[in-house]
């Protein structure tokens, strides 16, 4: 029914599809999201005792990564950073008055709540609830919020709100604003243009203050430059700079009784990202002032939660609050403003305080017992409908609400002061519990994923096992993996309309469920008689060698099991990976003719020592680890860099490139795959060239200060980077479409050349003597086929697209870490070359040559792991680079309600993220063709032909590997059907180690969920894991579609010019 290019095709994307929907299935159980309630306060239906406002209007300035740090002012700094001291007018406005010791304004250190990226914090902010972990992920897709928040309470009780800035806000909140100017915020290479429309439409608003009650302006500026320079660069001198004349122009202006407030929505850390949980990315600044306020202010500045927002700002303002609020009210900034009076002295208008502590508690009362009984109310509705909380936290929240909202209504000084410390009580221990148990962990739901990424990796592990009589292809039934899963999805639908269980977790369960057993049970039943044969290949192959790597594969699994291990994930991959290397240097000690491959081991030893100084530091390893800054720009490296350090580090970007076509020129010039003027012979020849020069003009364009880069259209600096898009994919679309990479001699020629040229007659006589047979007889009738290139057909092209592919990487990795991937491509191919020679002196016949042995591919594997590393990423998520969403799209305004807005940028800092990983998928097959080509491509690692024994054992299985071995990789050509075979189970054997590593994060997340690091560590490990194996998925199987696509096309020339 199906050939067996299709068969195999289709049996990778049922793989594919069973493994996603393992992973889809446990992170629904894992990282659910908290249960969003419909519920609304409205106090017009209810009565909610609301005290009366305190203001009525507010400004709010959002100042994006507004980090508390660069808030603070020390006059005692002799030679400030760039961040620091820039905002001198908090201080100014924060200074008590002399005369009442009150001040009109105070400083806050404003803590957020991980994940730390902006619509996580926007809702946080608005809504006052909790962020759950897996809302990062829809950071770049923002959707509108229909939970109870602060804008729609405003805009209910006829509050009229304007917003100019951040257009997230706008996909939050699409119909609640009276005007609003959304700007596009994705472009982190802008700094002014955000920032200098929220400033016109605010300083305009200002002046007619008639026309609103909340003025919200989020600006960018700042938080661009921490992505693009970090926070110590004269650019973010210049944007704290033009913030402070902001706040300072507003305070001037603001109307009567106003309030303004200027805070963050997250920090950064030293390198200019956020989205984790450091000190550095949650402490934020908030900054409040109003001339009508007197607040005091102490030695040690207080610390507020952001949830804390919600109810302050609803109950200054005097509208309700939110209903599913969970923060407590900013009591400083509740100030009896009535019992305040001005006064005359020495000219100036000074503000006394005619208030006791006790006057104070019971004006704030009123206040605290309205966040109170709405906390409470969500508590309540909360249970009601299915959420749960411990027993024990919970009586002592009712015994506590109790406690405040039975009290009677008259009370002493003493017991309104209790009665207003339970309250504080009451609000903290609320959050407390909810922070404890918010992640509501589907068990059955993570168990079912777990069971599936085991069961299929077991089937595939069963495949791979087969002996070698048994064909591939018998072994594998689509239409049988077919009926299963939609019996499956069928059993599936009506389970869930019968139980009302979630449908899209049950239907996709099921049917991919079905599918591994009966696969597995058909494995079982035709491989019936063979396991016995399996069992005893399995004992036979254990020995001190096959130990040694089953270890170094137990440590590998283990090290997600250990929150310092997958801190150091790099040192201890590459520990693992230096010591299999080392362990091919101990079977290389013995013999002279194993000189080249020793010095490969040495080479790759240096190398990967070479390749750590581009790995990143994670924030908990602390200030031991140096800082690195490969992963930035050219341009946007400080002052202090200097200017030495950018020319040389642009020219080892420069060297890069040029040894990565360089060693693509050299193999294919010695395999013969550069002879003649055909269209993918040109591309191989000149394409890698050309990409080369338009990445070095990019990146010297890019290297410019960026006041004179932004001069340019961006079409003008996008064009470079599109050029070299173009090309790949034109490149890469040539070689699969026509991958003759050979050179075929006309016979006219053939015939011709009697006798090749020599270099002196005696040289000719020799000749003709030896072979007189050939050059003096008749040669028209028996004349062989001859083509440059044949012997390294398939590797030639393979190399040729992952060359492609890896100056793609490049150019998205930036010029810092380009040769990072070069590195990584040097490693890999020293790893083919000292690998070879013990697999070609292990090759007992032809049929072996089909084999890769473990050791290879989990050496191949442990490269991946590293290279992920090496090429300065991190699983964290303020390790993910950003920037590279905009190489070749300066300019695009991303996000919106194009699905391709979204699509542009997940792809370019996905590519980013993984480019090692879809390089080590695309490049699999060259593990198998490796041995043909370097015993032509590199003679000296060939090894001797020892006895008559071993010749007279060959002329009885009628093959001689050495005989096969001069014809390179015609053997494959030879033998289509058992090469597609051979790579198909290539392909499984590297997708079950990726899959063991990820099962190992996986169970890792589900045993340590309770772990106090489970949401820095474990599940940050697991995510980016499960996306990278998602990425290795794609990239295999697209390896495989391009590997099948040469082989296919090389077999029917082959077979064309055997019967000419």
């Amino acid at each position: 029914m199906f050939s067996s290019s299709s068969k195999y095709f289709i049996f990778l994307v049922w793989v594919s599809i069973v493994y996603t929907s393992a992973i889809f299935i446990f992170t629904s159980g894992f990282l659910l999201r908290r249960q969003v309630l419909a519920n609304h306060t409205d106090c017009a239906t209810r009565n909610c005792n609301q005290p009366p406002p305190i203001f009525q209007k507010a400004v709010i300035i959002l100042v994006d990564a507004l980090k508390y740090d660069f808030c603070l002012h020390n006059s005692s700094l002799s030679s400030p950073k760039y961040y620091q001291n820039k905002l001198p007018i908090i201080q100014t406005l924060s200074r008590p008055d002399p005369h009442s010791g009150l001040a009109h304004g105070k400083l806050f250190k404003f803590v957020a709540d991980p994940p730390t990226t902006t619509m996580q914090r926007l809702k946080g902010l608005t809504t006052g609830s909790l962020p759950t972990f897996i809302d990062v992920s829809s950071n770049f897709a923002s959707y509108e919020i229909s939970e109870d928040n602060i804008i729609d309470q405003l805009v209910k009780n006829n509050r009229r709100v304007v917003f100019a800035g951040d257009d997230t806000w706008t996909s939050l909140y699409p119909d609640s604003f009276t005007k609003s100017y959304p700007l596009p915020s994705f472009d982190v290479w802008d700094l002014d243009t955000v920032d200098r429309e929220v400033k016109k439409v605010l300083f305009s608003h200002l002046k007619s203050s008639n026309n609103w009650e909340v003025f919200i302006g989020h600006f960018l500026g700042v938080d661009h430059a921490g992505h693009k320079f970090g926070p110590n660069h004269p650019e973010m001198s210049r944007k704290l700079k033009e913030m402070n004349s902001v706040i300072e122009h507003v305070a001037k202006n603001l109307p009567p009784d106003t309030v303004l407030l200027v805070f963050g929505d997250h920090g950064m850390t030293n390198d200019g990202d956020h989205g984790g949980d450091s000190d550095n990315e949650v402490n934020a600044g908030l900054f409040a002032y109003s001339p009508t306020l007197g607040l005091r202010s102490g030695p040690v500045t207080p610390s507020v939660a952001q949830i804390d927002l919600v109810p302050t700002l609803s109950l200054l303002l005097g509208v309700p609050i939110p209903f599913s609020n969970l923060g407590a009210i900013m009591e400083d900034l509740f100030v009896p403003t009535s019992l305040m009076k001005d006064s005359q002295s020495n000219g100036h208008h000074t503000r006394q305080a005619s208030y006791s502590s006790e006057n104070l508690v019971n004006f704030r009362l009123s206040y605290i017992k309205s966040n109170v009984n709405q906390v409470y109310r969500y508590l309540t509705a909360y249970l009601a409908q299915g959420g749960s909380f411990p027993e024990a936290a919970n009586s002592r929240i009712r015994t506590l609400a109790s406690q405040v909202i039975n009290r009677p209504g008259a009370l002493s000084n003493k017991q309104i002061v209790d009665l207003y410390n339970t309250c504080k009580t009451f609000l903290h221990e609320a959050r407390t519990m909810c922070q404890s148990v918010w992640v509501e962990f589907n068990l059955a739901a993570m168990g079912h994923g777990l069971n599936i990424l085991f069961l299929h990796t077991s089937v595939l592990l069963l495949l791979i096992l087969k002996p070698a009589n048994r064909l591939l292809s018998h072994l594998i039934s689509c239409s049988l993996i077919g009926c299963a899963l939609l019996v499956g999805g069928f059993i599936g639908v009506t389970v869930s309309f019968a139980t009302g269980y979630n449908f899209y977790l049950v239907v996709p369960g099921f049917a991919v469920s079905s599918s591994v057993l009966v696969q597995g049970l058909s494995l079982l039943w035709k491989l019936r008689q063979s396991l016995l044969e399996i069992f005893k290949e399995l004992i036979k192959s254990v020995n001190l060698e096959s130990g040694f790597v089953s270890f170094l594969l137990v440590c590998t699994l283990l090290v997600a099991f250990s929150n310092s291990f997958v801190v150091l994930g790099a040192q201890s991959c590459n520990f693992l990976l230096v010591s299999l290397a080392i362990s091919y240097l101990i079977k290389f000690r013995l013999g002279a003719s194993n000189r080249i491959p020793c010095i490969a081991v040495l080479a790759t030893l240096g190398l990967l020592r070479l390749s750590s100084i581009y790995v990143r530091c994670r924030e908990e390893q602390g200030s031991d680890c140096p800082q690195t800054d490969y992963h930035k720009p050219l341009s946007t490296l400080p002052l202090l860099a200097g200017q030495s350090y950018k020319n040389w580090r642009y020219f080892f970007t420069l060297v890069s490139l040029l040894l990565t076509c360089l060693s693509l020129h050299s193999v294919l010039s010695r395999g013969g795959n550069l002879n003649g003027v055909s269209l993918p012979v040109l591309t191989a020849r000149y394409f890698p060239w050309i990409i080369s020069m338009l990445i070095s003009g990019y990146w010297a364009l890019q290297a410019f200060p960026t006041a004179l880069i932004s001069k340019l259209l961006p079409w003008q600096q996008n064009l470079l980077a599109q050029l070299v898009f173009f090309l790949c994919c034109l490149g890469v679309l040539v070689l699969v479409i026509n991958p003759k990479l050979v050179y075929l001699i006309p016979k006219k020629r053939r015939m011709n050349q009697m006798v090749p040229k020599q270099e002196n007659v005696a040289t000719y006589f020799n000749f003709i003597k030896a072979n007189w047979k050939t050059t003096l007889g008749d040669r028209s009738n028996n004349l062989m086929p001859i083509a440059y290139g044949l012997g390294t057909a398939l590797s030639a092209t393979v190399l040729s697209v992952t060359t492609l592919v890896a100056l793609l990487s490049m150019l998205l990795s930036g010029d810092g870490q380009c040769p990072a991937v070069f590195l990584h491509l040097l490693v890999s191919a020293l790893v083919l070359l000292f690998t070879t020679p013990l697999r070609l002196a292990a090759y007992t016949s032809t049929t072996s040559l089909f084999k890769v042995p473990f050791p290879c591919i989990f050496l191949w594997f442990l490269l991946d792991s590293l290279a992920f590393f090496n090429t300065g990423h991190q699983p964290t998520f303020p390790h993910i680079q950003w920037s590279a969403a905009f190489v070749g799209f300066v300019g695009t305004e991303f996000g919106g309600d194009s699905w391709l807005g979204h699509l542009v940028p997940i792809f370019l800092v996905g590519w980013n993220t993984y480019s090692t990983t879809i390089l080590s998928g695309i490049s699999l097959p060259l593990l198998l063709l490796a041995p043909p080509a370097l015993w032509l491509l590199v003679p000296s690692i060939r090894p001797e032909r020892e006895t008559e024994v071993e010749a007279s054992s060959d002329a009885l299985t009628g093959e001689d590997i050495y005989e096969d071995l001069q014809k390179g990789e015609a053997i494959f050509l030879d033998r289509v059907e058992e090469t597609r075979g051979a790579v198909l189970i290539l392909s499984c054997q590297y997708l079950v180690l990726k899959a063991a590593k990820l099962f190992s994060s996986v169970l890792a997340a589900a045993v340590l969920r309770r772990h106090l690091m489970v949401w820095k560590i474990f599940a940050p490990n697991f995510i980016f894991e499960a996306v990278g194996f998602c990425v290795s998925l794609f990239s295999v199987v697209l390896g495989f579609v391009i590997f099948n696509r040469i082989l296919s096309g090389m077999s029917r020339w082959y077979s064309k010019i055997q019967k000419s």
